[in-house]
């Protein structure tokens, strides 16, 4: 009994060493190993932020297969999107040049790729095939430029800092798209809220490890903006429901 009371409590011993690749305080009781509560917060920070990658692995599939499906992007900004793609690759250059751990931006790879595909399939369905091919020709290289060391550190922080009105204006085109249209269009509920759920829990993973002042801002302004643009498509696609009927 207890040899397995010992064994239990070296858990959270082991537990930290997996998670964080970096010692962490520990209190021993009676042979037991306890996490302090320090450690207790990055361990669920963490967690959290593994979790925010597999959940963000398929955020805006939901999106994509919808305007597969009706073969069209009606109601959904083109440019939206694309301001939305650059802010997440302008992400991954600036997660990178810091050196920040994975589990606090991973999911920026995989939102930076689904934002590519629904950014070349809008322009595809609004009759740009021409359009899409100049896009692709220059955000490669564009995005070569930003992950090989050829752009110095002050121009990496340079592009995060304008991620601010980025996202702002494609959050606001998005909003406005909506309330001119006096409906959500093909606009997925599921991805909006996901995208929403992402940035709450972005900004608690920032604020609790890497405390970077230009990603706080970040994902305060993108909580704002998601949560106004969720309850405005919920409101529309319920008003569209209750129409139908």
């Amino acid at each position: 009994m207890i040899m397995l009371l010992h064994a239990i409590g070296l858990i959270p011993g082991i537990i930290p060493m997996v998670f964080m690749y970096h010692s962490c305080s520990l209190i021993s009781t009676y042979g037991i190993f306890l996490l302090t509560d320090e450690c207790l917060l990055k361990l669920f920070s963490k967690i959290l932020g593994y979790a925010l990658i597999v959940l963000v692995a398929t955020i805006q599939w939901p999106q994509i297969l919808r305007v597969l499906s009706k073969r069209s992007g009606e109601g959904i900004s083109t440019l939206s999107v694309i301001l939305m793609l650059q802010a997440s690759s302008t992400s991954v250059a600036y997660n990178l040049q810091k050196h920040f751990p994975l589990s606090t931006w991973g999911e920026s790879i995989l939102l930076m790729a689904q934002y590519l595909i629904l950014s070349c399939l809008l322009l595809l369905y609004n009759k740009r095939p021409t359009f899409m091919l100049g896009f692709l020709f220059l955000y490669v290289p564009f995005m070569l430029i930003l992950l090989l060391p050829l752009v110095p550190p002050q121009g990496i922080i340079f592009m995060k800092a304008l991620n601010l009105p980025i996202v702002t204006v494609s959050k606001i085109v998005q909003i406005y798209t909506n309330y001119k249209h006096k409906g959500a269009g093909e606009v997925s509920i599921t991805t909006t809220l996901l995208v929403n759920l992402r940035a709450f829990g972005r900004l608690t993973t920032t604020a609790i490890e890497t405390k970077d002042l230009l990603l706080v801002l970040n994902y305060s302004q993108n909580c704002l903006w998601n949560t106004i643009l969720s309850c405005q498509t919920v409101y529309y696609k319920r008003r569209r429901k209750l129409k139908n009927k």
